[in-house]
């Protein structure tokens, strides 16, 4: 096993984090790290990096693997994105040069015998390492972590913390670590990007752990888990989904155990106290003993550093039948359209998810709605009894500012018994009610928002991706609050579990394109992130925005450049194929060949090159243009 914990165990200060007896990961296994926040899952990933050596026990990396911590991977300000990406690659660059130099003596000398050895050692070892491929993949990896051609030039120290944390994923495609670590990867990806982390994460023969809140890439990625709870840090062998059936139903057995339990102490108990002092005292005293001894079996909860949030919303009542209705709306930025006379219908009690890429203007098409942000045409018509709270991506805190006072200043007339009853119940400890919202980490800012959020009163809520950075109990107690809600619900997110567990319709937007799906993302998943050319349109659509002749010109020219890649990927693998076989060939053969066939065969694997390289020129505008395209 690559990776073994014995005994480990992490305290601060007097509080215990967790503790493990014997845990083993085995070669190649993808391992979940799931825990509320604050257990202690990214201070883990860190004692098994050698960035905190403060603990207890034994972490055993066995055979010289070596590690990569995704987070800790340094990013040069002063370089461009595309630098960083191919940094990896540069020993590939270099070597394809060489095999270039070594075809090309081979063609024009006449001592050919130690070019031959040369080329053979290189081209294996170029081959081994995915040289041929390692331009597409680096291309495909920056275009699914969303990073368009004009980004690639920028300087890393001009980007945001997302966006340098997304050009760190790009690694897991150039280097080759065996062991990966990862912390919250998912938290600056849209959908398509999440799904290509998971297809590489799935196709690495490393092994990978990973602390994660999404229970969906879960599921996709992981055959095993790290549960951290109540202090403990125990293995489980199955996905997310395994574990929650295997926790509630031992959860169950044990309520059901315990009720029996207690229905046995209770007529143990009447006994007691009917024959304590009478002719039967002594069998009374007996029965006593007996009664501690199964008390002492019923399993007490054990304390947990924070209490599991429960999300509480207050319905206004009715707000007629429909609640928002935006009818072609558009809206560009510069020269790109964001929303090209989009129609969207949200009737009363719809519980609506906004879906698209990032940078799609979900966001706008809320700022929008509710007028914080001014269209460039089209009319937008809200119920007239139509009552809503927000829940916001970004909102500001002011620094100095305690929780209890940041809520107080919202609710003047909550005295501060409710106050502290209300973060209480949001999982705030009595020292963090009084901690400054300048100090609070990103999930206990989302937290306090949420407590806000539930002193509101209103019959639609609309939330601006809010499970960012919550644990998954508190996304499922959020789930399940606004899956009961009997308001309207409109919200975007990127986490899947979430949107099927609320939506019964998706607004999707893509390319400036708005659709109105009927049921959630599991329903419409063949629809959705579809870069399949010539797709139809969805089968599920209730309306459609009007379809222009720029809007039809726009699609076909997408089409024939999403064509054209692949054709030009296809004849990129043709040509390396037979590359790759007439070289097969020269290594083999060559010490028995004439030296005029060396040389003819020497000058089209050459040749083949030279046409390789005209193909990957062709191919890196063909993607630019594609992404230009796809962006406007």
């Amino acid at each position: 096993m690559p990776l073994i914990l014995e005994n480990l165990e992490k305290m601060y200060g007097d509080r215990l984090l967790f503790r493990s007896q014997h845990c083993g990961i085995g070669a190649g296994d993808k391992v979940g790290i799931i825990g509320p926040n604050g257990s202690g899952k990214t201070t883990l990933l860190r004692i098994l990096s050698g960035a905190d050596d403060e603990y207890a026990g034994t972490v055993l990396i066995t055979g010289g693997d070596s590690l990569c911590f995704i987070d800790a991977v340094p990013v040069d300000p002063e370089r461009t994105a595309r630098q960083i990406v191919a940094e990896p690659f540069e020993h590939l660059r270099v070597q394809d040069a060489r095999i270039r130099e070594l075809e090309r003596l081979l063609s024009t000398t006449l001592e050919t015998d130690h070019y031959l050895v040369e080329l053979a050692r290189q081209t294996e070892q170029f081959e081994a390492h995915g040289g041929y491929d390692y331009i597409v993949n680096m291309n495909k990896a920056l275009s699914s972590l969303g990073f368009a051609s004009e980004d690639l030039e920028r300087f890393a120290g001009t980007m945001s913390a997302g966006e340098v944390s997304r050009l760190r994923l790009s690694r897991l495609v150039s280097d080759t670590k065996n062991i990966w670590l990862l912390d919250e990867p998912t938290n600056y990806l849209d959908i398509p990007g999440v799904q290509w982390l998971e297809r590489q994460l799935k196709g690495l023969q490393a092994t990978v752990l990973v602390a994660s809140h999404d229970a969906w890439f879960l599921d996709q990625v992981c055959n095993k888990l790290l549960v951290i709870e109540n202090g403990t840090l125990r293995p489980f062998s199955g996905g997310y989904t395994d574990y929650v059936r295997v926790r509630d139903a031992e959860a169950a057995d044990r309520a059901e155990h315990d009720a029996e339990l207690k229905q046995e102490i209770e007529r143990i108990r009447q006994y007691v106290e009917k024959y304590r002092y009478g002719t039967r005292a002594s069998q009374a005293a007996s029965r006593e003993k007996a009664m501690e001894r199964l008390k002492a079996k019923v399993q007490v909860e054990p304390s947990s550093p924070r209490k599991r949030v429960h999300v509480r919303l207050r319905n206004t009542g009715e707000s007629g039948e429909i609640a928002l209705r935006l009818e072609h709306v558009s809206k560009s930025y510069g020269d790109r359209a964001i929303l090209s006379r989009a129609n969207v219908t949200i009737l009363s009690r719809q519980h609506v998810a906004i879906l698209g890429r990032n940078g799609a203007g979900k966001s706008t098409l809320l700022g929008i709605a509710m007028g914080q942000i001014v269209p460039e045409g089209g009319d937008i018509y809200w119920g007239p009894s139509v009552r809503y709270s927000f829940f916001p991506q970004n909102y500001t805190l002011f620094e100095k500012e305690t929780a209890m006072e940041w809520i107080m200043a919202r609710r003047p007339q909550m005295i501060i018994s409710e106050v502290k009853a209300l973060l209480g119940s949001f999982g705030f400890s009595a020292d963090q009610m009084d901690q400054q919202t300048g100090a609070m980490s990103s999930g206990e800012k989302q937290r306090l928002l949420l407590a806000l959020l539930s002193t509101e009163t209103a019959n639609m809520i609309i939330l601006d991706e809010p499970t960012n950075y919550l644990d998954i109990q508190t996304r499922e107690s959020l789930a399940s609050t606004l899956r009961a809600f009997e308001g309207t619900v409109l919200f975007v997110s990127h986490d899947r579990t979430f949107i099927d567990a609320v939506a019964d319709r998706v607004v999707f937007i893509e390319r400036g394109n708005v659709s109105v799906l009927e049921g959630n993302y599991s329903a419409n998943r063949q629809e959705l992130f579809n870069d399949h050319a010539g797709r139809t349109p969805p089968s599920g659509r209730a309306n459609v925005q009007d379809n222009t002749k720029s809007t039809r010109t726009s699609h076909n020219r997408l089409v024939a450049l999403e064509a054209r890649v692949r054709l030009l990927e296809r004849q990129i693998g043709e040509i390396e194929q037979e590359q790759a076989d007439l070289t097969r060939t020269l290594q083999e053969e060559g010490p028995a060949m004439q030296g005029s066939d060396i040389t003819s065969l020497s000058v089209h694997i050459h040749e083949l090159q030279v046409r390789r390289d005209e193909l990957f020129e062709e191919l890196a505008m063909a993607e630019e243009q594609l992404l230009q395209a796809s962006a406007s």
